[in-house]
């Protein structure tokens, strides 16, 4: 048997009229191993934070919120180029981190940003306008 989302269930088998008693499982997330994007950046204007900061989820293989994760993420530019300032890094609170005070300055144009945590696979957010 494989549980595929956090949770529990119970478990009965059957055969004809012959049932089992219900064995109760609970299924927890596994390791952490992948990031992603629960809330996108927007709203950038240079030199101003983003009217919506990036939000990033923790994730098991399996795709489920890993909420023991107090891992640290942090957000760099992947493309557009700039300087990203304000709080790059920050510390899941419930598998969950969330970013304030994101500023990118620079010229005008698209953007993405890059999250990552070690020894997860990163998350790539979509292009955004910086204004």
């Amino acid at each position: 048997m494989t549980g595929v989302q956090p949770g529990t269930a119970v478990i009965t088998a059957s055969s004809g009229a012959i049932s089992s008693n219900g064995v109760t499982v609970t299924v927890t997330a596994g390791a952490a191993a992948q990031l992603r994007l629960r809330t996108e950046p927007s709203g950038a204007a240079s030199g101003v934070a983003f009217t919506t900061q990036p939000v990033i989820e923790i994730r098991d293989a399996g795709g489920n919120l890993v909420t023991s994760s107090t891992a640290a993420v942090t957000a760099a530019i992947a493309s557009g180029g700039g300087t990203l300032t304000g709080t790059t890094t920050v510390n899941a609170v419930g598998g969950v981190a969330t970013f304030g005070g994101l500023t990118i300055a620079g010229t005008l144009g698209a953007r993405t940003l890059t999250c990552s945590a070690a020894g997860l696979a990163t998350a790539t957010s979509a292009s955004f306008n910086v204004t």
